[in-house]
């Protein structure tokens, strides 16, 4: 009788073990994997299996495409003229593990990233050249964002500004 509740016992441990190494990721994210401590790897959609004990999961990554949307950003030109703009700028992880490890907000992160970099090129460019080449504008902030952001392990897909204009100073 001793026998079957110790086997029982150690036949109950073996599944707990079992269920706690088991993890299935959703379809679109990405979680990384540390090994006491330090990224060791990796898990993509589906089921996975780590070490329990050992490893732990410790970002869970959705890297899926995603946007910011900027809505009236007023920023003064180089001379100093008002110029509002209305952005919006299409991105992804394109690496789980380097974002987990840079960023605490992916999206935050982001958008605080656009804002400060159409505030740059904006303010860099005087009122003429802002209202006359939208295209080099939108390829100059998209170089500087991406500058950023590809060392954060996201891909910017696509920039572009929806809405310039001047506004009048008060």
């Amino acid at each position: 009788m001793a026998f079957l509740f110790a086997l029982l016992v150690v036949l109950v441990k073996v599944g707990l073990v079992a269920l706690a190494s088991v993890r299935l990721v959703p379809y679109g994210h990405e979680w990384t994997v540390e090994r006491f401590g330090r990224h060791c790897r990796t898990l993509r959609p589906g089921l996975n299996l780590i070490i329990p004990g050992v490893e732990s999961v410790r970002h869970r990554i959705n890297v899926m495409s995603r946007q910011v949307e900027v809505r009236r950003h007023n920023v003064l030109s180089a001379d100093n003229a008002m110029v509002g703009a209305d952005a919006h700028c299409s991105y992804r992880v394109s690496d789980a593990a380097l974002a987990g490890e840079k960023l605490e907000d992916v999206d935050l992160s982001m958008h605080d990233l656009v804002l400060r970099r159409i505030g740059e090129v904006l303010s860099s460019l005087e009122l003429a050249a802002l209202m006359g080449n939208r295209a080099l504008i939108n390829s100059l902030v998209t170089a500087k964002i991406e500058a950023v952001a590809g060392s954060w392990g996201v891909k910017i897909d696509d920039f572009e500004f929806s809405r310039l204009r001047h506004l009048p100073l008060r």
